[in-house]
C-alpha cells in the first residue's frame, strides 16, 4: 500500500511491501513552525504510523554528491565537503574514529571533512575518498591498506586529507574498493591530469594499480574522465572513445569495441556502463549492447551493483541489485536486469 501526508508545504510518500518492509521518501519545507510530520499507512490489515522529527538542517544546497561503503560524501555549494556515516578508518576526513549517524555528530548535523576548500570534484571508494580542488590539487583520505591514498606507504590509514604527491593538475578522478572475502579488503584510485594522461595507484586482488604512488598508465592519451571498476578501469577519451584495462581485459588499455560519441562512463563491480551523445545507455562486460527502456538520458551514476539513468524530463531509472533496496521501488526484488523507474523522482 501506498500514502503521503503533507503538513505545511512538507510532502512524503511510503511504500510497504508484502514483507513487512517499508521506504519512504519525504521533503521539508523550507521553514516551518514544527519539525516532526507524522505518517500513516495501512499494509494488509496492519495500520502503521510512523513519527518522523527532522533532526538538521543545512542552508544552502549540495552540488555533487558520492557515496562510499558505509559513508556519504556531499560537495557544498562553497566549495567546502561534508561526511557522515561510519568512519572505522577515518573515511569521514574529520580525524576522528567515530561514527556519525548522521546527522547525530558535532551538534547534530554531517561533519565537515578537514582542511578542504574550493574543491570541485569528489570520489569515494569503499573506505577512503578523493577531492580535487580547483588548482587541480588532489586529496585523499580513509583506508589506506592497499596504498590507495598515494602517499607513498600502506601502513598508516588517513583520518584528514593529505595531498597525493604528484597530483597538482588534476581534470578527473575515480575510486573503487571491494571485500574478495577472506583475502581482505582491496582499493584503488585513478586520476586524470590535464594533459590527458591517466594515473593510478593501489591494488585490486593481484593487479597492481600502479601500487602505492602514482604511476602513469602507458599506452593511453587524450583521456578527459575516467571509471573504477572492482578489478578493472575505464577511461573516456576527448574523441568519445571509452578504452579499458584489468581483469577481463588486457593489463594495457584497449579500445571497448562498438562503442562512440560517448560522453560519460561508470562502472559497477562487473559491468561498465557509457552514455552516448544520442542519450542512449549501454553496458557490458565483454561487448556493449543498449539498455531497454532507456531513452533521453542525460546522466548515469554506479554502486556497487547497480545503476541509475536520469532522463532529460527528470525521471530516474535503477536497475542491477535489489538486496538492500538500492533500487528504490519501495520493495527487496532480489535483482531486475531491465531498468525501473524510481517512484516519486520525478
Amino acid at each position: 500500500a501506498a500514502s503521503s501526508n503533507g503538513m505545511g508545504g512538507s510532502s512524503m510518500q511510503i511504500w510497504t511491501g508484502t514483507n513487512g518492509e517499508a521506504a519512504v521518501w519525504f521533503q521539508l519545507p523550507a521553514a516551518s513552525s514544527t519539525n516532526i510530520v507524522t505518517v500513516s499507512a495501512q499494509s494488509g490489515t496492519n495500520p502503521l504510523q510512523v513519527a518522523f522529527r527532522e533532526i538538521a538542517r543545512r542552508p544552502g544546497e549540495g552540488c555533487m554528491m558520492a557515496v562510499g561503503g558505509e559513508r556519504i560524501l556531499e560537495l557544498t555549494a562553497d566549495g567546502g565537503v561534508v561526511s557522515w556515516g561510519g568512519n572505522q578508518y577515518g573515511e569521514l576526513g574529520d580525524d576522528t574514529r567515530l561514527n556519525s549517524n548522521a546527522p547525530l555528530l558535532q551538534n547534530n548535523i554531517p561533519v565537515h571533512v578537514a582542511g578542504l576548500s574550493n574543491i570541485t570534484r569528489i570520489a569515494s571508494g569503499l573506505n577512503h575518498s578523493l577531492a580535487m580542488d580547483s588548482s587541480g590539487t588532489l586529496w585523499a583520505w580513509g583506508l589506506n591498506n592497499q596504498g590507495q591514498l598515494g602517499d607513498g606507504g600502506c601502513e598508516y590509514n588517513a583520518g584528514f586529507p593529505v595531498p597525493v604527491p604528484g597530483m597538482t593538475n588534476t581534470i578527473a578522478i575515480a575510486a573503487h574498493g571491494y571485500v574478495a572475502g577472506g583475502d581482505g579488503e582491496f582499493g584503488l584510485s585513478l586520476a586524470v591530469e590535464a594533459d590527458g594522461t591517466v594515473w593510478e595507484w593501489g591494488n585490486a586482488d593481484g593487479y597492481g594499480f600502479g601500487g602505492n604512488s602514482p604511476v602513469q598508465m602507458t599506452g593511453i592519451s587524450n583521456v578527459v574522465s575516467v571509471a573504477a571498476g572492482s578489478v578493472y578501469a575505464l577511461a573516456l577519451k576527448d574523441d568519445g572513445t571509452v578504452w579499458a584495462w584489468g581483469e577481463g581485459y588486457s593489463d594495457t588499455p584497449r579500445q571497448v569495441a562498438g562503442l562512440s560519441n560517448i560522453r560519460a562512463i561508470c562502472a559497477d563491480g562487473a559491468y561498465g556502463i557509457a552514455l552516448d551523445s544520442n542519450g542512449v545507455v549501454w553496458a557490458w562486460s565483454k561487448m556493449p549492447v543498449p539498455v531497454a527502456r532507456l531513452t533521453n538520458i542525460i546522466a548515469v551514476a554506479a554502486g556497487a551493483s547497480h545503476f541509475l539513468a536520469l532522463e532529460g524530463g527528470g525521471q530516474l531509472w535503477a536497475w542491477g541489485d535489489d538486496g538492500a533496496g538500492q533500487l528504490g521501488d519501495g520493495g527487496l526484488i532480489g535483482r531486475t536486469d531491465l531498468p525501473m523507474k524510481v517512484p516519486g523522482m520525478t
